[in-house]
């Protein structure tokens, strides 16, 4: 090759490679990267240090060094080696191996993070490209907080497009509902409507939403396996940058326990001024029937003083005083025996009871008032005498007996009454008939409640505070059993009720005397 082509080759490439060097510098001016080129040292203690080559106007505004160049790393960023050492670690890797490098990398005593990617253009040395990528770190940051507190939200939130057809849903509307996130993404949200709520209501929430308005309020829903609950919550719209509503979302909470809650409280608070208002009512009742006696027995006794007083008069006078003595006893008696079951203070004695006897007792008491309204009174023992015979408590079981006979009496004017028993498997059933005038059937319940009488136009004129019922119901719980009536107005009543037969227990003691 003749010197002159060999000049004007080198000239080429000279110029190529001005060319290329003006390209490089463009570029590495130009780009929104941050460049910067280091020469790895390392200084009298064997620590690994950079030395700056060169770098762009980005990573002078990216760092916000300047006049860098010649100047160590750990000169322009102090505290940089001791509070973010792998920096180092990797540059001096890349530098030594050739092998390119990329990652991201938070420098805490700046607070910055940084894109970092890092190349070697020949041994001992390390090319740096990096961005600033602290904004979009706190924004990932927020979005991850905002998506960990939507997927753990104790509230139903749920994200609709315009037809509100289902597109995500968080944890908490599965667990209320009992739709999996599967089965509810691309439903319509009427799959949980429950045919409760007025159509009114679902009109007036999408006026609202399709106008940009907040819809608040409670909808009465239905979940997956039909069992219905109640939410409260927000549906507002979710708008693009063009301000247009793209999608829905509700944030809801379920308030079925706190509206179970409110209607109990609600029913208490009802049924509390409903017995205010019966005990009211009978309070004035029971001090009605408290003077009547009284104002008789006074009365009478006052006549009996008078010396004109013939000696049939006086004897009908002592009659009349003793009837109304014995109404007094008894009313005295029922108050103290309601006033003892109320404050826990009555107690179940057990003894060894046959109850044949007690009905025999029982009948013979009732017979003398009984033959005098022309009733006629049967009796019927289920079992023999030596098999009746059972551990209970005595004294309530007559007083029960008493108080069902004595109600039978009171409201059969005509034909008789029925008492006895029969054994039902483990338990003795009690039962007391009559041909009075009945109970309507709404009343079959509420006449074991205390101070309640059949409001009946026959009853009026009957005397009695309506406790005996109630008295009896409470005695029969105490004994183990249960109390039912069965009754049609105007043909007569037969209440029944259950104690257990617990004969063999007497069996056993009195076979051990």
């Amino acid at each position: 090759m003749s010197e002159k082509k060999r000049l004007n080759k080198n000239s080429s490439k000279a110029k190529i490679g001005e060319a290329k060097d003006a390209l490089h510098r463009f570029l590495c001016t130009h780009m929104r990267h941050g460049y910067a080129y280091y020469r790895m040292i390392a200084d009298e203690e064997n620590q690994v240090d950079f030395v700056y080559e060169d770098v762009n106007e980005s990573y002078e505004k990216l760092t916000g060094l300047n006049n860098v160049i010649g100047k160590r790393i750990t000169e322009t960023r102090p505290g940089l080696a001791k509070s973010t050492p792998i920096i180092f670690e990797k540059y001096a890797r890349v530098a030594k191996t050739g092998i390119p490098d990329a990652f991201e990398i938070f420098i805490k005593n700046e607070n910055h993070w940084y894109d970092v990617s890092l190349y070697s253009p020949k041994k001992g040395y390390v090319l740096s490209m990096l961005d600033d990528i602290t904004e979009r770190k706190l924004a990932e940051n927020k979005l991850q907080k905002l998506s960990v507190a939507v997927e753990q939200s104790p509230a139903i939130v749920v994200i609709t497009d315009t037809q509100g057809n289902i597109e995500y849903i968080n944890p908490t509307f599965t667990k209320v509902t009992g739709y999996s996130a599967e089965e509810a993404r691309g439903q319509n949200l009427r799959i949980l409507k429950s045919g409760q709520m007025p159509q009114s209501v679902y009109e007036e929430l999408w006026k609202k939403i399709l106008s940009g308005d907040i819809w608040n309020g409670e909808l009465h829903n239905k979940k997956k396996n039909g069992e219905l609950y109640w939410e409260q919550g927000e549906i507002s719209a979710i708008r693009n940058k063009e301000n247009v509503i793209t999608n829905f979302l509700g944030v809801k909470v379920d308030i079925t326990e706190q509206k179970r809650t409110l209607q109990e409280l609600i029913d208490a608070k009802q049924k509390a001024l409903e017995r205010d208002l019966i005990k009211a009512a009978h309070l004035a009742s029971i001090t009605h029937e408290l003077r009547t006696p009284m104002t008789g027995i006074l009365g009478f006794s006052e006549l009996l003083n008078d010396p004109d007083v013939s000696q049939e008069e006086s004897a009908e006078y002592i009659d009349i005083i003793h009837q109304n003595s014995l109404r007094l006893l008894t009313l005295i008696n029922e108050l103290i025996d309601i006033a003892c079951i109320e404050a826990g203070d009555s107690k179940v004695e057990l003894v060894d009871t046959c109850v044949n006897k007690l009905l025999q007792d029982i009948a013979a008491f009732f017979k003398l008032a009984i033959n005098k309204k022309g009733l006629s009174l049967t009796c019927t023992q289920g079992l023999q005498d030596s098999e009746s015979i059972i551990n209970t408590d005595r004294a309530k079981l007559t007083q029960i007996f008493t108080n069902l006979i004595s109600n039978a009496l009171k409201f059969t004017l005509t034909g008789g009454i029925e008492i006895g028993y029969t054994r039902v498997n483990d338990m003795l059933e009690f039962y007391v008939k009559d041909s009075g005038i009945g109970i309507q059937h709404a009343m079959h319940e509420k006449i074991f409640d205390r101070f309640v009488q059949v409001n009946n136009p026959l009853t009026r004129e009957i005397e009695g505070a309506g406790l005996g019922l109630s008295i009896s119901k409470a005695y029969v719980a105490m004994l183990g059993g249960t109390i039912m009536v069965d009754s049609v107005e105007g043909k007569g009543s037969s209440f029944f009720f259950t104690i257990p037969n617990n004969h063999s227990l007497c069996r056993k003691r009195m076979g051990s005397r």
